[in-house]
């Protein structure tokens, strides 16, 4: 029987072709994109991926080299049996191939335990590392680090059905075998010495025990933990020191030997499968509000802030459209690029049609792939070669006849608005337009305002999450059905209904291992644990996200948001002037971008989370010294308990201390 094609990445990296050949995965950048996808499982945008590659690079230079790099993984997964596995759109990539360490994940999120070992040949991707790329080295051994977590947790699983049924023997072998591969995991060895006299193996269990001892006093320079001492002499034969036995009493009785290996060291829990895709739960009125307005020919406009589910709900609305994506404006960007960038990347399945033959030497002008040998493309993006190109372009999406999502309309240059409202008067295609936040005097604003007032473009807004719609989402995703109306309520507040905010907050829980996960449902009850999530790192892809917002704003409104940060909020502006040494009408007008770019939300930040990447993006020195400013300002304003936070974030531990003491006194 013919084998799959599927990547092996658990252990020394292979391609196993369809005949069951195995190769071995260079390490090299395509290798690398390879690894990314097929651990994603899903489609990844373009930019996110030349953001994680080369984050050093101006965005149109990420995107040129994920082009080229994806162009060599395709030559090399087609030159060893994997034909087609790579699937590119304009916008967009995916790998559809088995991944050994994707089914492993997903055995582990379902507790197929049996399963989940036997696909586990050693670490992810070992010994490999791509040393001139620090984000994705960085990335690679996180992610190495998480699947040993959730072998270990197999182990752990296996081991305690082994010694349930009275197969100890088996449950001693799985843990010394996680005890070779690590050597220092105290937690492992103390499985093991309870295990051994189960399996009559005291002797092979104290031989490791003095092994251990050994490695961690010349690796370490420590001893091991008493609860670990306690068993080892208790293995012996020896009276253990009570004390040192968690759970148990001066001149107690000592714990019986137990069933299962579980001890105090938490494992990490791979990410549930709801969690990795979610469904669109709590946007049933906007699919329903979206689908009608795409029913028939025309131009609508679906508005939003960035991660509120736009791009989501068009995929799910129009899954079979061409997608135009506009990037950021910002940096030098070429007539039309959205429409190019298509184009380029889908020449292969429009080329040969009629209407691209008879247009070729003017479509040439934007895909020079279409050029005949030793001939210059015409015509050039002068005033009628414009119009030329755009009726070329016009004729060709209308025999294509698919919809078409014109993403971030707000970055779109002046040709592709023309390109757009051509389109849009011939009034033969659904064409559906994502819209973030902007300045009312923008190009496209103004070119909206216009159209929308004669009633040519449809509006539709795409608000946050409410606090229900959240609840629902969340007991979709746990599988608690009651819900945790805490737990909501605190995630509600922290991302303010964003869903790729709370989303990835949520995602975070389960990579720090304090939200857990089985075929039962998420583990503990999320409302027991919603009070002590306030120190939550920022998740790396809210980061990204917030980080772009904000770099698209004007120096001086990016220190006001740094004061905001600090202050936590915008409520009074003689003293948020002062620290940010501007005048008052410049903070106004700061405090006005502040709020159109939707950081702010009146007075306050609009997600709790965007505050934290403002301070968590500020060298510590800044931050401090911002801290005492504010206090040397703010400080007839501020109650004593928070002139004793701003003391001590300031870096002056004789004023936290009289301001600490002022704060209990009151």
């Amino acid at each position: 029987m013919a084998a799959v094609p599927m990547l092996l990445l658990l252990g020394s990296p292979q391609l196993q072709s369809a005949d069951g050949t195995r190769h071995e995965v260079p390490s090299t950048v395509p290798s690398f994109l390879a690894a990314w996808l097929a651990l994603r499982g899903d489609w990844v945008e373009r930019e996110s991926l030349g953001l994680v590659f080369w984050p050093d690079s101006a965005q149109t230079q990420a995107l040129h080299n994920l082009r080229v790099n994806l162009h060599r993984l395709k030559v090399w997964l087609d030159e060893h049996g994997a034909v087609g596995a790579l699937r590119a759109e304009k916008r967009r990539v995916r790998l559809v191939l088995r991944c050994d360490a994707a089914d492993f994940r997903a055995a582990c999120g379902a507790g197929r335990w049996e399963e989940a070992l036997a696909l586990y040949r050693g670490p992810w991707m070992q010994s490999v590392s791509l040393p001139g790329m620090a984000g994705v080295d960085a990335w690679l051994h996180a992610q190495r680090e998480a699947l040993g977590a959730a072998w270990r947790e197999a182990t752990r699983h296996i081991a305690d059905a082994c010694l349930a049924t009275g197969r100890a023997a088996e449950a001693v072998a799985l843990l010394q075998r996680q005890l070779e591969q690590e050597p220092l995991a105290e937690d492992v060895l103390q499985a093991l010495l309870r295990a051994a006299p189960h399996a009559g193996a005291q002797a092979q269990a104290q031989g490791l025990y003095e092994r251990f001892v050994r490695r961690l006093a010349d690796d370490m320079g420590q001893v091991p933990m008493p609860a670990t001492r306690a068993l080892a002499a208790q293995l012996r034969g020896q009276a253990p020191d009570r004390r040192a036995i968690p759970g148990s009493r001066d001149g107690a009785a000592g714990p019986s030997w137990p069933r299962t290996l579980a001890s105090a060291e938490p494992v990490r829990r791979s990410l549930p499968a709801r969690l990795a895709t979610p469904s669109l739960v709590g946007r049933e009125r906007e699919l329903e509000r979206l689908r009608a307005a795409c029913d028939s020919p025309g131009l609508v406009l679906l508005r939003g802030e960035p991660g509120v589910g736009k791009t989501r709900l068009a995929e799910a609305v129009l899954p079979q459209a061409l997608w135009w994506s506009c990037r950021d404006a910002s940096g030098p960007s070429a007539p039309l690029q959205p429409v190019v960038d298509y184009l380029l990347d889908t020449v292969d399945a429009w080329r040969d049609h009629p209407v691209a033959q008879r247009h070729a030497r003017v479509l040439a002008a934007l895909v020079p792939a279409l050029r005949p040998a030793g001939e210059v493309a015409e015509p050039q993006l002068t005033t009628a070669g414009s119009r030329a190109i755009q009726a070329a372009v016009v004729e060709l999406m209308h025999a294509l006849g698919r919809p078409i999502v014109i993403d971030d309309l707000q970055w779109a240059d002046a040709e592709t608005l023309a390109l757009v409202e051509a389109l849009r008067s011939a009034g033969r295609l659904t064409l559906l337009a994502t819209l973030r936040p902007a300045a009312p005097e923008s190009t496209h604003s103004l070119w909206l305002d216009v159209h929308i007032a004669a009633g040519a473009v449809l509006p539709l807004e795409l608000a946050p999450l409410d606090e229900l719609a959240l609840a629902r989402l969340l007991a979709d995703l746990s599988g608690q059905p009651g819900g945790a109306p805490r737990f909501a309520r605190w995630l509600h507040g922290r991302s303010a209904g964003n869903p790729l905010f709370a989303l990835e907050a949520l995602r975070a829980l389960f990579a720090e291992g304090r939200l857990t996960a089985d075929a039962t449902g998420w583990h503990s009850v999320l409302d027991e644990l919603s009070a002590g999530y306030d120190e939550l790192t920022l998740p790396q892809r809210v980061a990204e996200v917030v980080r772009l917002r904000l770099a698209a704003l004007s120096e001086a409104t990016q220190r006001v948001l740094r004061v905001c940060a600090v202050a936590g909020h915008a409520l009074w502006l003689e003293p948020l002037a002062q620290v940010s040494g501007l005048s008052a009408m410049a903070l106004g007008e700061s405090l006005g971008e502040a709020q159109q770019a939707s950081v702010l939300q009146g007075r306050r930040f609009a997600h709790d989370l965007l505050r934290q990447a403002v301070l968590e993006a500020m060298p510590e020195a800044v931050r401090a010294a911002t801290h005492a400013a504010w206090l040397r300002q703010a400080e007839a304003k501020l109650g004593p308990h928070a002139r004793a936070g701003h003391a001590w974030a300031s870096g002056d531990p004789a004023l936290a201390v009289r301001a600490s003491l002022e704060a209990a006194a009151h």
